[in-house]
């Protein structure tokens, strides 16, 4: 009895696992994806004025674009399952990016601080000051979801000369862009 009480108990534990599958492992971006992301910045951040530098692995790819004191870095994070991805909404993105998320986006500044929070039915965007080594930036990240993917955008430019992350924000995002003032 006491046998055939360890199989029953044994079958309960396996049964479920049995029917378990594995999680599907991310594949590298294709090369249209990467020819996209370079494309979209190649307009308003041109070669050889600005450096380009493209990291792709399994599932996730991004492209920095900097010079001698800008940098703009474009992720793009796609979901292991395309067909199971559903797009979320601004204010989802709102949760979704709470204060650990952009501490994470932040880690490589002393000091930064968020000065707006907005977004509309597709993307999120954040205003921040930063301080890296005393020297203080204007950035601002912005955070949608489409086709399957997380995209994220982070522009930081020294606080003397916004008006250029300004330019940039306008070329790339629209209505997007900034948040307003009221």
């Amino acid at each position: 009895m006491k046998k055939l009480l360890m199989t029953f108990i044994l079958l309960l534990i396996l049964i479920p696992l049995a029917g378990a599958q594995e999680p599907e492992t991310p594949k590298p971006p294709s090369d249209t994806v990467l020819i996209d992301l370079i494309k979209w910045g190649e307009a308003t951040m041109p070669y050889p004025e600005w450096n380009v530098r493209l990291d792709a692995i399994p599932g996730s790819v991004s492209v920095t674009w900097s010079d001698e004191t800008f940098a703009l870095v474009y992720y793009l994070y796609q979901w292991g399952d395309p067909e199971s991805f559903v797009d979320f909404s601004g204010s989802e993105l709102d949760t979704k990016a709470d204060p650990e998320w952009m501490k994470t986006v932040m880690q490589n500044y002393d000091r930064w601080e968020e000065t707006r929070r907005c977004f509309d039915d597709e993307t999120l965007t954040v205003e921040l000051a930063a301080i890296h080594e005393e020297k203080q930036y204007k950035a601002r990240y912005w955070l949608w979801a489409e086709e399957g993917a997380f995209h994220a955008v982070t522009a930081v430019f020294p606080r003397d000369q916004e008006e250029e992350l300004e330019v940039l924000a306008d070329a790339h995002f629209g209505e997007a862009a900034r948040c307003s003032n009221g």
